[in-house]
């Protein structure tokens, strides 16, 4: 009788200390799941972050095409300004003793010209500005990436390593 009190009280023991274990095992799930869905909130946050700033680029490029369009534009403008003034020297060469107004209306032509330039100067540095932007969102996007992927690893690994000391002692 004594020996099979003895192996109850053993038996007891022994299943105390496995409702023990499985109850921090338990508690260590619930911290798991807690950590990582503490990770998937800074993933999905860091997710709202880029999905903005891919926006914001978005909306650089195209300010960027519309930069370059104008610019386009007016460099064709330019060049036909360009031929009428030519066409417009040529035939005032020939009638300059006979009219006077008309070189007038040729410096007035020319002052049109130097504003185009004027404005494609401007319009390069919008080009190069929108650039500069493009450049500056794009390694902010790929840190935000890097960033992102970091956090995840390192809270799935320090709940991994916690675990394992856990079970280990």
């Amino acid at each position: 009788a004594e020996e099979v009190r003895g192996r109850v009280l053993a038996s007891r023991l022994e299943l105390q200390a496995m409702g023990n274990k499985y109850r921090e095992t338990e508690q260590m799930s619930r911290e798991t799941r807690a950590s990582l869905d503490a990770a998937q909130e800074l993933n999905e946050s860091l997710g709202d972050q880029l999905k903005h700033m891919q926006e914001e680029l978005s909306n650089s490029r195209a300010r960027e095409a519309e930069s370059h369009r104008r610019f386009a534009d007016t460099e064709r403008e330019l060049e036909e300004s360009r031929e009428e003034m030519r066409a417009e020297m040529a035939s005032a060469t020939d009638r300059q003793e006979k009219s006077k107004g008309e070189i007038v209306r040729l410096e007035v032509i020319i002052g049109g010209y130097e504003k185009d330039l004027e404005q494609m100067e401007k319009l390069k540095k919008e080009i190069d500005e929108c650039l500069k932007e493009e450049a500056v969102m794009q390694l902010t996007i790929n840190q935000g990436e890097r960033m992102r992927d970091d956090a995840v690893v390192v809270a799935v690994q320090a709940k991994a390593e916690e675990w394992r000391g856990e079970m280990g002692g």
